[in-house]
């Protein structure tokens, strides 16, 4: 997959992820043509493990509210709306100021999701 150029948080979270076994599958922006696109859903990732549990899948939904701020989840359904993550595996907020310290846990967080499948 040809992986365009992202803003330096995004490229800073997909090389950490590439660190712990992670692949970028796909990059999808929503349909604005669509009456039923959530328009706070800004860009889903779809993410692969390459190192345990090949081939395990995670979407990571990066989800822009006007009143709160940004935050990305991590699920494992594709959510159409970005009220519906019952299936939350992680969750990161962008408003914290410290970024880099709760980007490597989020990633924990996907990492330990994946670690657990591999237990049952």
């Amino acid at each position: 997959m040809s992986i365009p150029k992202l803003p330096p948080y995004k490229q800073q979270l997909l090389d950490h992820l590439a660190d712990c076994g992670w692949e970028l599958a796909a990059i999808d922006q929503p349909d604005w043509d669509d009456a039923l696109a959530d328009p706070f859903i800004a860009e889903q990732w779809t993410i692969r493990s390459v190192r345990e549990l090949r081939g395990c899948e995670l979407v990571l939904t990066f989800v822009e509210p006007e009143s709160y701020g940004y935050f990305l989840v991590a699920t494992t359904h594709r959510p159409i709306s970005y009220l519906q993550f019952e299936d939350r595996v992680a969750i990161l907020e962008f408003n914290t100021g410290l970024y880099n310290e709760t980007m490597m846990a989020f990633v924990r967080e996907i990492n330990d999701h994946r670690n657990g499948l591999g237990e049952n």
